[in-house]
């Protein structure tokens, strides 16, 4: 196996021009991390005068490739399980699983339990691992792997990116002609892929490594190259990261932060090691009193980048430690300035959370309502994003007041309008003791209609009767008549949750409702629909009936969590948002990260209540070889991630960090 350590685009368009591609229809095979790092070698390869090389060069992602080698040995099996597994740990917990480390009681009372197991299942498959890998001799490795051993049965041919990737490395290790692809193969790693990547990617015949690092390289790093990718891939990144460090002639203030940031203390006390000659532009480090003022500055950045330094907006990256919720606030600002006659152009790596738009936070609501067994509380929300039904003609009225035309309906109520009508039928909904409470609204409802229609007869009869009694009476009757149709709906998925109806059932009339009643503004009119297409795989098999009541509402808020809303088109003129590990391997002119206050990159370690770190050490050290996610990977990888964003931005950089975050 060929081993290169990449220095950048640069060198990476170097590697794949130099890949040998014999005959009259050039072919070659580039594995690349993401569809940006795809456009990014594009462009590194166009922009350097070698275009050439891009005919019959395919690039394509890892788990892409992988597909295709099971495709191509005739495997039938489905990806997404990721998404699923869960929802199966949640079913196995009701069941009443026998385990001897975790409580029976505490699985089935504790929200969370399923998405932690979830987890650690996770980065023992993306180590390779398997539940006979176990150690038998713990009991609360014992609890995992029974666990596991359930789930990975009921997934049958669902498979998991690790799934694929150690099925698709065993079919290369048996007969390397099972590899589909024409051409050699090239792969761009980091270092940081689990070990099922790693074993997929080494399987592939005649594979080249390109290794994107960055200095200085740890311990870890270099443990887990080489146990990833073999003795000679480590011994070429400690060369490389042993190589001389000076940034050369008349460095920039960037130049000097990019080559000697978290260097160690010799090469920073070195007397030859060429020093700062002062301010020159191209590092900023700022500190902001709280997150709004560092998100103005961020706007002002950007302004000054874009108007000042007349940089394309595509080569201009603001970069979060986690997307969430940082990156929406830093896209929503920059998108408030002006720009031609509209807002700034702005992508957002890796998409906002579905539940933060308007249409995702009402369908949100909706499920806590439904959570809550409808009290008033969560009910008054809800009841000011339905769609009013159409009022039906009446016959005007001797008296005062006359019912409002159906020119005149309205599209939902207000505020104030939903909160009095939640609190004045008569009844608070249901609890936690008491959940059939929220089958009462519809009755309530219905009384509460004859009633206003009573007094409102009596207001219109008595000439002492103030007027602006009688138009507050036919105002709340009106509201309560346009509202009861979806009022009545709403306690229709209610009565499914309550009586205990399986997922499927709920999903349905769930979304029956959405579609029919919920006011989804602008694109998060298709949301109901992509919620759909994310449950239908739950819903498809067994699990759809196993699942039922809260638990089905729990999978239906999990899966609306999860999806994403993409913002903008990585490519097209826009300002970059991303994570700095999302950032890696790519280059823009200039870069600013925010966010930088203490605890934050790195974020402080978390005990894994599942598989706690003493445990991971255990099994990575029981087989030589083997690598499992540890604390210490997900800080390196964070590190490196804030080591390439600075050796990734060509022109300048900018650190800015929050008091107060």
């Amino acid at each position: 196996m060929r081993v290169l350590v990449l220095d950048g685009l640069a060198s990476l368009a170097d590697l794949v021009a130099s890949l040998p591609a014999a005959g009259r229809l050039p072919a070659r095979t580039v594995l690349v991390p993401s569809e940006r790092h795809a456009h990014a070698l594009r462009r590194a390869l166009a922009g350097s005068g070698r275009a050439a090389a891009l005919a019959g060069t395919r690039l394509v992602g890892s788990l892409t490739a992988a597909m295709e080698v099971l495709r191509a040995a005739g495997a039938i099996f489905t990806m997404g399980e990721e998404a699923i597994r869960p929802a199966r740990i949640l079913a196995l917990f009701r069941e009443g699983l026998a385990l001897e480390h975790f409580g029976r009681e505490l699985l089935r009372t504790t929200r969370g339990w399923d998405g932690a197991f979830a987890s650690a299942i996770g980065d023992l498959e993306d180590a390779g691992l398997s539940p006979a890998d176990l150690p038998p001799d713990v009991p609360q490795s014992r609890d995992l792997a029974a666990v596991w051993t359930r789930v990975a049965a009921a997934a049958g041919a669902s498979h998991t990116a690790a799934r694929a990737y150690v099925e698709a490395a065993a079919i290369l290790s048996r007969d390397g002609r099972a590899w589909p692809l024409e051409g050699p193969a090239l792969a761009v790693v980091s270092g940081h892929e689990g070990a099922a990547l790693g074993r997929f990617l080494a399987a592939i015949p005649g594979v080249a490594l390109g290794l994107a690092a960055v200095r200085p390289c740890g311990a870890r790093l270099l443990e887990r190259v080489g146990k990833l990718y073999g003795p000679e891939a480590r011994s070429a990144l400690e060369r490389w990261s042993e190589a001389d460090l000076s940034p050369g002639e008349a460095p920039t203030e960037r130049d000097l932060l990019a080559t000697y940031l978290f260097a160690d203390s010799r090469a920073l006390a070195a007397p030859g090691r060429p020093r700062s000659r002062g301010p020159d532009g191209t590092v900023d480090v700022e500190e902001h009193a709280g997150i709004e003022a560092e998100l103005e500055a961020t706007a002002t950045w950007v302004s000054r980048q874009v108007l000042g330094a007349r940089r394309p907006l595509e080569e201009v990256a603001v970069l979060v430690p986690s997307l969430d919720p940082l990156g929406q606030l830093v896209a929503d600002r920059l998108e408030r300035l002006p720009f031609e006659g509209g807002p700034l152009p702005v992508h957002v790596a890796g998409g906002l959370p579905a539940a933060a738009t308007a249409a995702g936070a009402r369908i949100l609501a909706v499920l806590r309502a439904l959570a809550s067994s409808l009290s008033a509380e969560t009910l008054a929300p809800v009841l000011a994003a339905l769609r009013l039904a159409d009022p039906a003609p009446q016959a005007p009225s001797a008296g005062k007041g006359t019912p409002a035309s159906p020119e005149a309906a309205r599209l939902h109520l207000t505020h104030g309008e939903a909160m009095e009508l939640a609190y004045g039928l008569g009844t608070v909904g249901g609890n936690a003791a008491h959940p059939e409470g929220a089958l009462e609204w519809s009755a309530r409802a219905a009384a509460r209609v004859a009633q206003l229609e009573s007094a409102l007869l009596h207001a219109r009869a008595d000439e002492d009767s103030a007027a602006r009694e009688a138009w507050r009476l036919e105002r709340t009757l009106e509201n309560l008549r346009a509202v009861l149709p979806a009022l009545d709906a709403l306690v229709g998925v209610a009565r499914a949750v309550v009586e205990g109806a399986p997922l499927r059932t709920v999903r349905n009339a769930l979304l029956g409702f959405l579609d029919a009643w919920l006011l989804a503004p602008g694109e998060g009119a298709a949301l109901p629909a992509r919620l759909a297409d994310s449950l239908a795989a739950a819903c498809a098999g067994p699990l759809g009936e196993r699942l039922s009541g809260e638990d089905a509402l729990e999978v239906v808020r999990d899966h609306l969590l999860s999806l994403r809303v993409p913002r903008g088109r990585f490519g097209d003129p826009a300002i970059y948002v991303g994570t700095l590990q999302g950032a890696a391997g790519l280059e823009f002119a200039a870069v600013r990260v925010v966010g930088l206050c203490e605890g934050v990159a790195p974020s402080p370690p978390l005990e894994d209540p599942v598989l706690p770190e003493a445990l991971r050490e255990a099994l990575e050290a029981a087989v030589p070889g083997r690598v499992l996610a540890r604390t210490g990977d997900r800080v390196s990888a964070q590190v490196q991630g804030l080591l390439g964003a600075i050796r990734g931005a060509r022109a300048a950089v900018s650190l800015s960090a929050p008091r107060v975050d």
